[in-house]
C-alpha cells in the first residue's frame, strides 16, 4: 500500500442504490424525499463574519441532506486511510490532524513555501467529486453521481456539509501522493490543511522554486487557483516565520506574542466584569466565558506557562445558574420523560439527554438540591448508545 497516497482500507464496494442505502442504513422514501427536495431548499446560506471583518458564506444543509451527508462521512469516508501530510477533520486519536499539530512539521524551519488556493470549495465540482467516488471508492456510476449529487450544491462543494472537508482532503488524490514523496527525498517537509500548503527545509535560503512550480502545476491541473497574494518563499533571514498564526522557530509552535497578551487582556476583562451584580448569571457572561476559555486551552496546547495560572483564574468566576435555568431543566427533563419510550435509541435524544447533563453541571454550581433530583430522574433515561452510535 502507497503510505503516500489516499487508500481505501476494504475491498467492499456499492454498485447499486439497494446497495447504498444498506450500507448507509437508509430507506428508499428518505431517498426519494431527497431527490424531489428542490435544489434551493436543500441548503440555507449563512453570513458569518471572518476574523478580519471579511463576510464568509456557509450552507447549512436541510434536516435530510445533512442526515445522508453524515451518514456518508461516518460510513464511507472513514474507510480511507489518509496520509500523514494531509490534516484537518481527519480522526487520528494518536497523531492529532489540527493546525497545531500542521505547525510542528515546521518548526525549526529555515526556508518556508507558502501555498494558498483560491476560494478552494467554489472550485470543488460535480465532477471531481464523481472522480473521487468512482476512482478511490471503485462505486460504480450510478452510485458516484448519486453520492456527487448529494454532496454538492448548485454544481460546488458546499462549505458547511458535514462531507465538505473530508472531499477537500482528496481533491488531489491521484497526484498529490507522488509530489510529496518527491519533496520527501529532497528532505522537504510537506503538509496540506485543506486549502494551505506548506513546504519547508532545515536549509536556510533553500531554492523552493521548483516545488513550487510543481504544487502549483498540480494544483491548476486539478481545477484550481493559485492565490499570488497569499503564496510566498520566506527565509529566516528576512522574516520571523509563523505557520497558520503560530511561531514554529522553536522546537514547538508557539502563539505569537500579541496573542498572548490579548488572551492575558480577556481574562483580566472578564474578571471585571464578574464583579458586576448578577453578571454571572447572564446568557451573555456565558457566551463571553466559554469564549475566553477555549482561547486559554490554546495556552495548554502550545504547552505555555501561563495556562495554569489563567485556568485558576477562569475556575474562580465560573458562570452560575438562575432560577431560569431550573425551569429551563425541568423542562428539558420533561420531554425526555415524554419522549423515551418511543426515541431513546435516536441520535436527537442523545444530543438532547447530553444537553441536559451539561446544563445540569452549571445548576449545581448553586443549586445543588434541585441539581441532584433532576441527576435522579435523570438516570432511568439514559439513551440506548450503542443503537443510537449505529444511526450516525
Amino acid at each position: 500500500m502507497d503510505e503516500y497516497a489516499p487508500q481505501k482500507t476494504t475491498s467492499e464496494s456499492i454498485f447499486s442504490i439497494d446497495n447504498l442505502l444498506a450500507a448507509l442504513g437508509l430507506s428508499e422514501a428518505e431517498y426519494k424525499s431527497i431527490q424531489d427536495l428542490e435544489e434551493k431548499n436543500r441548503y440555507t446560506p449563512l453570513h458569518l463574519k471572518k476574523k478580519n471583518g471579511d463576510d464568509r458564506v456557509v450552507f447549512d444543509p436541510h434536516p435530510l441532506v445533512r442526515k445522508f451527508q453524515r451518514r456518508i462521512k461516518n460510513r464511507l469516508f472513514n474507510q480511507i486511510r489518509y496520509p500523514t501530510y494531509l490534516y484537518g477533520s481527519i480522526s487520528d486519536p494518536e497523531h492529532p490532524r489540527d493546525y497545531i499539530s500542521c505547525a510542528q512539521r515546521h518548526c525549526k524551519a529555515k526556508t518556508i513555501l507558502k501555498i494558498d488556493i483560491t476560494s478552494f470549495f467554489d472550485f470543488i465540482d460535480y465532477d471531481l467529486v464523481y472522480k473521487i467516488f468512482n476512482e478511490l471508492f471503485f462505486y460504480s456510476d450510478e452510485i458516484s453521481e448519486a453520492l456527487a449529487n448529494i454532496c454538492t450544491r448548485e454544481g460546488v462543494v458546499p462549505q458547511g456539509a458535514p462531507t465538505s472537508s473530508f472531499i477537500a482532503n482528496l481533491c488531489f488524490f491521484d497526484t498529490e501522493g507522488r509530489i510529496v514523496k518527491g519533496l520527501e527525498r529532497q528532505q522537504l517537509s510537506y503538509t496540506r490543511l485543506t486549502d494551505d500548503i506548506t513546504v519547508s527545509s532545515a536549509i536556510q535560503d533553500k531554492d523552493l522554486n521548483k516545488a513550487k512550480s510543481t504544487i502549483v502545476s498540480m494544483i491548476e491541473h486539478a481545477g484550481f487557483k493559485v492565490n499570488e497574494a497569499k503564496t510566498s518563499i520566506e527565509s529566516i533571514s528576512t522574516t520571523a516565520f509563523k505557520v497558520h498564526g503560530l511561531r514554529v522557530n522553536k522546537e514547538t509552535p508557539q502563539l505569537p506574542r500579541d496573542e498572548i497578551r490579548a488572551i492575558r487582556a480577556a481574562v483580566n476583562n472578564l474578571k471585571i466584569l464578574s464583579r458586576e451584580p448578577n453578571a454571572r448569571t447572564s446568557f451573555d457572561y456565558r457566551k463571553r466565558y466559554e469564549s475566553i476559555s477555549g482561547r486559554v486551552n490554546k495556552l495548554a496546547r502550545t504547552g505555555h506557562p501561563r495556562y495554569k495560572k489563567h485556568r485558576l483564574e477562569l475556575k474562580s468566576i465560573l458562570p452560575l445558574p438562575s432560577q431560569k435555568d431550573i425551569r429551563r431543566c425541568l423542562t428539558m427533563l420533561s420531554t425526555l420523560m415524554r419522549d423515551y419510550d418511543v426515541f431513546c435509541s435516536t441520535p436527537l435524544y442523545m444530543k438532547r439527554y447530553h444537553r441536559l447533563r451539561h446544563r445540569l453541571i452549571l445548576l449545581q454550581r448553586v443549586y445543588k438540591h434541585e441539581a441532584k433530583k433532576i441527576w435522579t430522574e435523570l438516570k432511568v433515561l439514559t439513551p440506548t448508545k450503542s443503537k443510537a452510535e449505529h444511526e450516525l
